[in-house]
């Protein structure tokens, strides 16, 4: 099983933020914004479901041409714009979809690193941005964007971009603020979560589990995979079964699994892994 899709810790993870989101005294002050809190949480454990509800609703309720936005790993490469889009129905609006810029470009960077979104009121005048994205943007029509980077526990993981492309119209201080505050404490901590749920399983690669297993634990693991319980992995390693427990539950943290049974699962079906189902080589 994917753990981030073990409906425990999907609903304790539910539970967990519509208390902070909706049921406490700090709570999110504006209904719609709770609204949306409120229908993300049901697709908590589907995190392109969650992206697309987001784009969609932030083009309704803010009226504008186009809404974009994105994962953002921040170690270099390229950031590729659109990778959720939504677009307004009733005229012709380009799509973003596909234009990439560097992760550490200064727009990026700068964003990344403001909690408060930002405007760029004309994009052909925009300083900030390098001139092969600012062309990039002017062909797909992008008059205006209102940019906001996404934090989930303290880090930057994503951005979200509202574009007009047929009018450059101003927001309003108000709305300036619901489309912070939407960004910083729903979007942020409900995309943040399902992101997190959703690297709960990916597989490791090879040379991830050089980095994160000992030696001692990469014997232990390959006993386990080969289908041994934890007194006969004692006895063929002529160690006592707590101190088999206690690497196997290292093990378990380091793989960010929380039981054999996903574990196991991880071993049969992570390419990287599966050198630990076959007979075990200890020598």
């Amino acid at each position: 099983m994917n753990p981030g899709s073990d409906p425990a810790i999907v609903l304790s993870i539910q539970r967990r933020l519509r208390g902070s989101l909706l049921d406490c005294a700090s709570a999110v002050p504006w209904a719609p914004a709770r609204d949306l809190a409120a229908h993300l949480l049901l697709s908590l454990d589907d995190p392109g479901a969650g992206w697309r509800m987001s784009v969609e609703w932030l083009r309704d309720r803010f009226d504008v041409d186009r809404v974009e936005g994105g994962i953002w790993e921040g170690d270099g490469g390229l950031y590729t714009l659109g990778s959720a889009q939504a677009r307004r129905r009733d005229a012709v609006v380009p799509s973003v979809r596909g234009i990439r810029m560097p992760m550490d470009s200064a727009v990026l960077c700068s964003l990344a690193n403001d909690s408060a979104p930002f405007v760029l009121e004309d994009i052909a005048q925009a300083r900030i941005l390098d001139d092969d994205l600012r062309s990039d943007l002017i062909k797909v029509g992008t008059r205006m964007k209102i940019a906001s980077s996404l934090h989930f526990k303290g880090a930057t993981f994503g951005f979200l971009c509202m574009d007009h492309v047929h009018r450059s119209k101003r927001l309003s201080s108000t709305q300036f603020e619901q489309f912070r505050l939407v960004t910083g404490a729903v979007l942020g901590e409900i995309l943040g979560a399902a992101h997190r749920l959703g690297r709960l399983g990916e597989a490791p690669t090879e040379r991830a589990l050089d980095e994160r297993l000992t030696p001692a634990e990469r014997k232990v693991l390959a006993l386990l995979g080969s289908g041994l319980g934890y007194k006969r992995i004692a006895q063929q390693l002529g160690r006592s079964i707590h101190t088999v427990d206690h690497q196997l539950r290292s093990i378990r943290a380091k793989l960010k699994v929380h039981t054999n049974m996903q574990l196991l699962s991880l071993l049969s079906s992570a390419p990287a892994m599966r050198p630990f189902v076959e007979p075990a080589q200890l020598d």
